[in-house]
This record gives structure tokens, C-alpha cells and sequence, in this order.
């Protein structure tokens, strides 16, 4: 019996070791990084302004990157702040979802760069879908990443969000 309990106790502890996602420094179209798990593929169908797009359909799991140059931006003649490109970020991921529920983003530091992360809930078409979003704001750039899952999912992969988010880097 103790035997069996071992083996049991070995192949529990051995599976879950299996369990954890590879992150590997996958590099954007532009001059950054992010560190993307490795069950997730190169999926150039999510949007067509991503400099970085990544899925997993199968556990339905996503993520983009959208770069902004501040000057493009000016010279266009929209100048934003952090607070205003991540309110106008999270307005466009709004306006997709019905019902929204937008937390009040957190601001930190991302590799250096002064960020911030908020997440929005809602239903887009019949499914109850959990956003992250952050903003990393460079000297030159505004960087919009935004992962996403259903929000059955949100714990179980909540963290390689996390991790996905808070690994861009200016290269």
C-alpha cells in the first residue's frame, strides 16, 4: 500500500512539472520582446494593426501587441498621455463586449517603463470573455498589450498572462 501511495504521489508531482508552459522571448515587428508560452502559435488572424499575435484556440487563449509611435501620433494630431491611450485602448475593447466591466488600471513598471494594467469583462457574442490589458509607455512609443481568454479560464491561465504582459521589452 505505502508503494502505491508512493507511486502515485511521484507521478502527481512529475505531471504537474509537465504542466508548466516553456516561455520563450519571441520578438515583435517592430523593436520589442515578449515572453510567450509554448503552447501558444504565431496566428497572424487576430488584428491587422498587431506588430505580435499569438494564439492557442484550443485552450482559447490570445494575445496581441499594438505599437504606437508618439510622433505619428502628434502628427496625426492626437497627443495622448498614459492615462488617456490606455482610456482610449480600453474604450475600443468596450466597445466590442457587451455588458463591459472595466477594473481601474494599476500603475507600475514594466522593464523600466511606466505602465499600466487593467482588465475588462463582458460578453463578446455568447461567450463570457476576461481581457488584460496594459500600456507600456516608452520615451518614443505607447505599447498596447492586451491577452485574452474565456473567463472560465481566467484562473487557470491567469498567471502566463501575467507573465506575458509584464515581460515586454524594448529592444
Amino acid at each position: 500500500m505505502k508503494r502505491l501511495f508512493t507511486l502515485f504521489f511521484l507521478l502527481a508531482v512529475f505531471t504537474s512539472f509537465a504542466q508548466k508552459p516553456v516561455f520563450k522571448e519571441t520578438k515583435g515587428n517592430s523593436n520589442f520582446t515578449v515572453q510567450i508560452p509554448d503552447y501558444m502559435i504565431a496566428d497572424d488572424s487576430l488584428n491587422a494593426q498587431a506588430s505580435l499575435q499569438y494564439s492557442c484556440a484550443a485552450q482559447e487563449i490570445y494575445i496581441i501587441v499594438i505599437v504606437d509611435s508618439k510622433q505619428e501620433l502628434k502628427d496625426a494630431g492626437s497627443e495622448y498621455t498614459l492615462q488617456t491611450y490606455y482610456d482610449f485602448a480600453a474604450k475600443n475593447i468596450q466597445s466590442m463586449v457587451e455588458s463591459p466591466n472595466l477594473e481601474k488600471p494599476e500603475k507600475s513598471k514594466t522593464n523600466g517603463n511606466t505602465s499600466l494594467t487593467g482588465t475588462i469583462t463582458g460578453k463578446f457574442r455568447e461567450y463570457d470573455i476576461f481581457y488584460k490589458l496594459e500600456i507600456v509607455e516608452s520615451e518614443k512609443k505607447f505599447y498596447q498589450v492586451l491577452a485574452w481568454t474565456l473567463a472560465s479560464n481566467k484562473k487557470k491561465y491567469g498567471k502566463d498572462i501575467d507573465t506575458m504582459l509584464k515581460s515586454l521589452k524594448e529592444i
